[in-house]
């Protein structure tokens, strides 16, 4: 029986290290990133930090603040990368992914979207997702004579595109239009190919996020 229980509590004691492993110090994690204290809230209060990750603990020298480790470096190397090219606000809009799971009603579509563009697209199905949405904020900002295109093209690039995709819209020869989704590469048109325009989804995240605020949830 006293086996047993040094057992148990060895394996208690060993849980509670692994945890402890799992989450740094506030200080440790400043030290390690480079991130100064003004910062580190800055970006918290931009929404780039979940204030979930800011956990209160008790330590020896008192209450203090832990992160969970790999998520908060992760976190940290992907704004640093890219804090020079984006704001804060389009940053906020990248790192928002509850949005990208969550699907929406006809009747929610049309609180974010054109009704008349809503029923077209999506009339008929169960539910709309993120992607969909997306495009169709997207469709919004390109020339009349391509919205349509970029609109039929919600369905088959809808669950493909990343935050950071560029749609480009190049007029071909035969005067069609084709639509092009890349990443932050050089896009170049083909011969006797004329590039309309190059739009970044960054933009349309920030536009369609905002509008998700206020909507009203059917149900």
């Amino acid at each position: 029986m006293l086996c047993y229980a040094l057992f148990a509590l060895r394996n208690i004691v060993a849980r509670g290290k692994k945890i402890m492993d799992d989450l740094i110090t506030k200080k440790q994690f400043l030290q390690e990133t480079g991130l100064s204290y003004g910062q580190l809230y800055r970006w918290k209060r931009a929404g780039l930090l979940p204030d979930e990750w800011f956990m209160k603990r008790s330590a020896t020298t008192g209450q203090e603040t832990f992160f969970p480790r790999e998520r908060m470096l992760a976190r940290v190397a992907f704004i640093q990368e890219r804090k020079d090219k984006y704001s804060l606000e389009e940053l906020a809009a990248m790192l928002k992914p509850d949005l990208k799971t969550i699907n929406f009603t006809l009747g929610e579509t049309c609180q974010v979207i054109d009704a008349q563009a809503a029923n077209r697209l999506f009339t008929g199905r169960e539910s709309v997702g993120y992607g969909d949405l997306l495009l169709a904020v997207l469709a919004e900002e390109v020339p009349a004579e391509v919205q349509n295109l970029v609109l039929d093209s919600a369905e088959e690039w809808a669950t493909k595109l990343q935050t950071e995709s560029r749609v480009a819209v190049m007029e071909l020869p035969d005067g069609q239009y084709s639509l092009l989704v890349q990443g932050d590469v050089p896009i170049l048109p083909g011969k006797n190919t004329r590039l309309l325009g190059v739009w970044p989804l960054y933009a349309a995240t920030v536009k369609l996020n905002s509008r998700l605020e206020n909507i009203q949830i059917e149900g």
